[in-house]
């Protein structure tokens, strides 16, 4: 285990009696990094891989949700805990106060009632900030759409704005140097099963019932329906199997649109929910979130704000939307205008989960430094940091990590190469410094290589991927070194005698003082060395039953077990 310098910063600047140490710390980092290696115990550094393209990767990484998260839970991104919030108790539209347990926090998330609307939307009024919003200090604002992808193959989703307003109190303007160092977008992914029957009108409904036509809809021989209706007329289709406490997502096609609105909406047991106008229509994609977890209705329609299932009999029922309680309609539901238009590819399917995506703004290996947890049941993360982060290979150079100790070893290629992956440079004296795999040895010499300052050459110029084995001194997703755990008060008191130093060279302070200060540090950096060289109990335990296992057994018959 590694923490932040920070904690050893803080017991340099108390013991120091100082208040402000940043003045300091460009030579205390310096110092820390000396003070580790003149440790040099069992895991003060670590071994680490760093690959290299003639293109260059940005880390990436995930949190999937399959579940909307509950009150209390957490993720972790880069060191920062967001924890999720209900403000159902706050007053409807009411900016939330900023305080702890109300979703008004910049460490705080609303949750929304859906998996969606947590994740980029919130829950009801512009107080209330979803995930993204959070994330990247854009504005919630009921025009932000609830998912990222806006093209559907290849076609523009219809009704897509992104809100460009700054909210001051979001989280990343709160920890700009840990959630800074990338870029986070949302998408969804869906189940392939298609809910509706004949949603692409490819043979008349009517033969079959699957929908039904009010007066002024009607099917044409090109697979759509004419959209003519009078008002309140519907196009419905019975009985789609949607449940309670599921999300998902209806898309539909307009066409030879000339004028008029249509309104998308729910009925189940004879009630209407989530009814929206689809306003300023016209030729076009449109895709809209359904759900039917949420105890007040949040509104659906072109802006992509979620049209919402709910029974206000039985909040919490878990079954009562189903097949046969619930349809699907569309209707002309304002007098103003009339409705011409074509409708086509009406689809239904269930959002099996939400994706949060991460970025590394830079290419490189230093995004691979970046941590994620997930403390939300019913979320998981794609590894505990970002990965895939690859540097530069150019001009038969790469630039070694700035935490670089000591190179191990370097290997060439790909798996789908000659210059197999899995080869670290040979120890035999004829191989030495040369890379990659092959019987004939004059191509061994092809990949020499050497180290001339902070800088690897190889002599080979289309290699398609380099990667270095290599002694490292851990980071963080700054720069800034990491101390092994149990090492701080050790480092805390070279730092503390480096410092003295000066004021000792410049007159300031008698010499007995960095003299002690010098004592103190010998003494901790062995009882520290000596402490991380003995085994742990567990370690101890293993070596007991190892020496156990190695006795005989004799019988009952004085014979020698084997």
């Amino acid at each position: 285990m590694h923490v932040n310098i920070e904690r050893t910063f803080a017991t340099v600047a108390r013991n120091l009696g100082l208040t402000d140490f940043s003045s300091y710390t460009n030579s205390w980092v310096e110092w820390a990094y000396e003070a580790e290696k003149l440790i040099g115990s069992r895991d003060t550094f670590i071994q680490k891989e760093a690959s290299y393209t003639p293109d260059g990767n940005k880390a990436t990484g995930t949190i999937t949700f399959t579940e909307n998260a509950e009150k209390g839970e957490s993720i972790i991104i880069n060191g920062v805990e967001l924890f999720f919030q209900e403000v159902r108790d706050m007053t409807w539209n009411t900016p939330a106060p900023q305080s702890i347990g109300r979703a008004g926090a910049p460490n705080e998330i609303a949750i929304g009632g859906t998996m969606l609307t947590s994740m980029d939307y919130g829950y009801g009024g512009s107080a209330f900030r979803g995930l993204i919003q959070t994330l990247t200090g854009r504005e919630k604002n009921t025009k932000t759409i609830a998912y990222s992808n806006f093209e559907e193959n290849g076609v523009p989703l219809s009704g897509v704005s992104i809100g460009t307003g700054v909210d001051p109190n979001a989280a990343i303007f709160h920890y700009p140097e840990a959630l800074g160092g990338a870029d986070y977008n949302v998408t969804e992914t869906t189940s392939d099963v298609e809910i509706l029957t004949n949603g692409d009108f490819a043979y008349n409904p009517s033969s079959d019932s699957s929908w039904n036509l009010a007066a002024g809809y009607s099917w044409n021989a090109a697979g759509h329906i004419d959209c003519n209706p009078y008002l309140y007329a519907h196009l419905t289709q019975f009985s789609p199997l949607i449940i309670a406490h599921k999300t998902y997502r209806v898309k539909f096609t307009i066409s030879n649109w000339v004028s008029g609105d249509l309104t998308v909406y729910i009925v189940a047991n004879g009630e209407y929910y989530g009814s929206r106008l689809v306003q300023n229509m016209g030729d076009g994609i449109y895709s809209y979130a359904i759900s039917a977890n949420q105890p007040r209705d949040l509104l659906a329609g072109r802006d992509g704000s979620s049209l919402t299932l709910d029974d206000p009999t039985s909040a919490n029922s878990t079954s009562w939307f189903h097949s046969s309680g619930s349809s699907l309609r569309f209707s002309r539901q304002t007098s103003a205008g009339v409705i011409d238009c074509d409708i086509d590819n009406i689809s239904l399917k269930e959002i099996t989960s939400v994706e949060l995506n991460i970025t590394a703004k830079e290419e490189g290996i230093m995004g691979n430094n970046f941590t994620i947890e997930s403390k939300v049941k019913k979320a998981t993360v794609s590894a505990n940091t970002l990965t895939g982060g690859k540097g530069k290979y150019s001009n038969q150079q790469i630039i070694l990590p700035e935490n670089n100790v000591k190179l191990l070893g370097v290997r060439v290629g790909t798996n789908a190469t000659t210059d197999k992956h899995t080869e670290i440079r040979r120890g035999a004296g004829t191989h030495r410094s040369r890379v990659g795999k092959d019987t004939n040895d004059s191509r061994q010499r092809a990949f020499r290589y050497y180290v001339n300052g902070n800088r690897l050459n190889i002599q080979h110029d289309s290699l398609d991927e380099i990667t270095i084995v290599y002694l490292a001194y851990p980071v963080d997703m700054r720069g800034f070194p990491m101390i092994k755990e149990g090492h701080e008060t050790a480092v805390a008191q070279y730092i503390m005698w480096q410092t003295k130093l000066i004021e000792f060279y410049n007159g300031k302070l008698p010499q007995y003082i960095t003299k002690e200060l010098e004592k103190r540090w010998y003494f901790l950096c062995g009882k520290t060395r000596g402490d991380d060289s003995m085994p742990t109990s567990e370690e101890l335990k293993q070596i007991g039953n190892m020496w156990n296992t190695l006795l005989p057994v004799k019988s009952g018959n004085g014979l020698i077990n084997f």
